[in-house]
């Protein structure tokens, strides 16, 4: 009941002031003993409400009392302050950029440091105040002049320019400060240029030249070039290449002839009439460059000729004698006269009397047999060989002329033919007059006496030739991957096996042959597609598991020849026969066995890791534990007491098989799924371990 009185006085409080409780009267007095009041401030605020003066107020709970004697009532207020917030906010931007955040509103500030602040209310309406320091950071705008010389290349303020052209050359780089602001920086190029001047002059032999920075002193007749550099007004070289010709001082040499009683008024000379015989004059002037000219001449003056001549000739024949060309084509005199122009050009006159005398020329036509003589109309012709002989005889008149006798002799063959051919059997033959029927394989003779129509005999004879057809087995090998191309076959990759081909060919004869072809392809194997299966067979129980291991290839045809080695030096010993190879185990360590095979293709090995291992086996007498059957087939029975595990051990120590049980004294062992060969077993009981010695059959 009093906490509800309270409750009810606290808010009756809240909506009242303080003087309306001081002015409670006495009558009230009882009504109202403690009241407790709930309030909130600012940090460092005051409070007067309900009769309390509180300046200054910190942060966080803070309780006062007020007692009121007049009734006996006693007030507690419990007051909090909430802080006042204060932050500080450091930003960046660039130039030309406004700030809107965090409440702010800064519209393109001024590159520098800008301070700002903001005063809040925050939700419990105490002042909030948010400072703010921002960076404006500036936006690099930067232009660089610059001036190089043509050819040259440029590198500064991070451009590279490779001899860029004569004029003005612009490039920018864009990047970003720093502060992430743009950074633009702008190139002006100023590439002045450089000059390549050529300067084409002359002078005449023995002068010096002077000029454009040359000095050469009486330089050779001919083309002289040189080069210099110098440097222009705009600072860059310039090139300067001087062509220089070199004129000679001439000495024309002047060679001219004249006939007797001619002037002479030719390359600025003039000589009148001048005598037979050779003259010399010189003339001098300037050439056409300016330089000294010495004109010499030698003038020849030439007699004028007559001359005449007589001559004889034959009918038929040519004269062209003296200059002279005349076809003298029947008997009688013929005058002639030459005009001619002697080697200087003076005119000559040859005159000719020529007497023709005619001659006499006989034709004569004969036949004769090869192997006859021919000795008619003075010949004596002596065996001539088949076909037109042609043959003349000269002879000569009286004046000397020649009288030719002409002979055309026929001297018909007597013919001896050998003709050869070939068929093949089987066949007829019917050509150049014989006939075979079906000769017989071979040579085949026969001979034809003949007359030719000029009478002359003639021998004829056949060597006919009869070629067989041909049947061709043949039997090869090769390796599986290669092309089998001879003998005209054309096989590609055949698979590997025997091969059975046919090809049909015509001999050089034009008879049919058959090749039959077997071809065995024998496969590239490696050991990888073989198996190679090894079994180990102990003879004797020692510290150390020894006996032997049979290995045996199998699945592998094709192959000739193996060979069995030891890799590595052992004192083991090894039998090889063939497939087979039985190696003797005497001492324990790791060998390496290799396995070569070789065959029409190729060689290759195989290595197999043998060793002789120690099993390390339990003379524990204090245990005793029987296995039986032994050999064993299905099941094996183990006798011991307590038996906690079994474990079966392969030759090479590995384990095959294992099984628990709960410490009994008779187990079963299924070893029907195991291979045939030794084993070990290892029985494990509550008192100790025993290792027992079994074989599967």
């Amino acid at each position: 009941m009093k906490k509800i009185l309270n409750i009810v006085v606290f808010l009756l409080l809240s909506i009242t002031s303080f003087a309306q409780i001081s002015n409670l009267k006495d009558s009230d007095r009882g009504l109202l003993s403690t009241v407790y009041l709930y309030d909130t401030v600012c940090e460092g605020g005051t409070y007067g409400q309900y009769g309390f003066d509180i300046d200054s107020i910190p942060v966080g709970s803070s309780t006062y009392m007020l007692h009121f004697s007049f009734n006996d009532s006693t007030v507690y207020l419990y007051l909090y302050a909430y802080a006042k917030t204060e932050s500080f906010i450091q930003a960046q931007i660039c130039e030309g950029e406004d700030y809107t955040e965090n409440g702010f509103n800064i519209i393109n500030p001024e590159v520098g440091v800008l301070n700002d602040s903001l005063i809040l209310v925050n939700s419990h309406s105490c002042d909030s105040i948010v400072r703010l320091e921002l960076t404006v950071n500036p936006v690099l705008d930067t232009t660089f002049y610059d001036t190089i010389c043509q050819g040259n290349n440029y590198s500064g303020h991070g451009f590279v320019v490779n001899q860029p052209p004569a004029g003005i050359y612009y490039d920018t780089i864009s990047s970003q400060t720093p502060q992430g602001c743009s950074d633009m920086t702008y190139l002006e190029l100023t590439v002045k240029p450089w000059y390549n001047i050529y300067i084409y002059d002359s002078i005449c032999e023995g002068e010096d030249y002077e000029g454009y920075g040359f000095e050469i002193t009486q330089p050779s007749v001919g083309v002289v070039t040189q080069t210099h550099s110098d440097t222009g007004a705009n600072g860059c070289d310039s090139i300067v290449h001087l062509v220089l010709t070199v004129n000679p001082n001439q000495v024309i040499n002047i060679n001219d002839a004249i006939c007797y009683g001619e002037d002479y008024f030719q390359n600025g000379f003039v000589v009148i009439q001048p005598p037979l015989g050779v003259m010399h004059d010189t003339l001098h002037r300037l050439s056409y460059q300016g330089c000294d000219s010495t004109v010499c001449l030698t003038l020849t003056v030439a007699p004028l000729y007559s001359q005449s001549f007589v001559d004889t000739i034959c009918a038929g024949e040519t004269y062209n004698q003296h200059g002279f060309n005349i076809q003298a084509t029947e008997e009688g005199l013929i005058y002639d006269t030459l005009y001619l122009e002697s080697m200087y050009g003076c005119d000559s006159l040859i005159y000719l009397e020529l007497q023709v005398w005619d001659k006499f020329d006989t034709y004569f036509t004969g036949e004769i047999c090869y192997g006859e003589n021919y000795v008619e109309h003075g010949f004596n012709i002596i065996h001539p060989q088949t076909g037109l002989l042609r043959d003349t005889l000269f002879l000569q008149s009286k004046h000397g002329c020649d009288s030719i006798v002409y002979l055309a002799l026929n001297v018909y063959p007597v013919y001896n033919d050998l003709y050869e051919a070939e068929i093949c059997d089987g066949e007829d033959y019917h050509g150049y007059g014989f006939t075979f029927i079906q000769p017989p394989l071979g040579y085949n003779y026969d001979t034809l006496y003949l007359q030719t129509v000029h009478g002359c005999d003639s021998i004829v004879r056949m060597r006919l030739l009869v070629n067989p057809l041909f049947e061709t087995n043949i039997v090869d090998t090769i390796c599986h991957g290669e092309s089998y191309t001879l003998h005209e076959f054309n096989i590609v990759n055949p698979p590997v096996g025997e091969t059975f081909e046919t090809l049909h060919l015509t001999t050089t004869h034009s008879c049919d042959s058959v090749l039959y072809l077997k071809l065995t392809v024998i496969p590239r194997l490696d050991f990888g597609d073989s198996d190679i299966i090894g079994s180990m067979y102990v003879y004797a129980q020692t510290d150390f598991q020894t006996g032997w291991y049979d290995y045996r290839i199998d699945s592998l045809d094709y192959w000739d020849e193996f060979r069995w080695e030891f890799v590595e030096p052992t004192d083991w010993t090894m039998i090889p026969d063939g497939r087979t190879c039985r190696v003797l185990v005497r001492s324990a360590g790791e060998y390496t066995l290799r396995i070569s095979a070789e065959n029409y293709c190729d060689t290759t090995y195989r290595e197999i890791r043998i060793t002789g291992r120690f099993y390390g086996v339990d003379d524990n007498e204090s245990i005793n534990a029987n296995v039986y059957p032994n050999p064993v087939n299905d099941a094996l029975i183990v006798e011991s007491e307590e038996i906690l595990r079994t474990t079966i051990i392969g030759v090479y120590g590995q384990k095959v098989k294992s099984q628990d049980y709960e410490m009994i004294d008779r187990v079963v062992v299924d070893v029907s799924d195991l291979s045939r060969g030794m084993y070990m077993i290892l029985i494990e009981t509550r008192k100790g371990n025993v290792y027992k010695q079994i074989i599967v059959e």
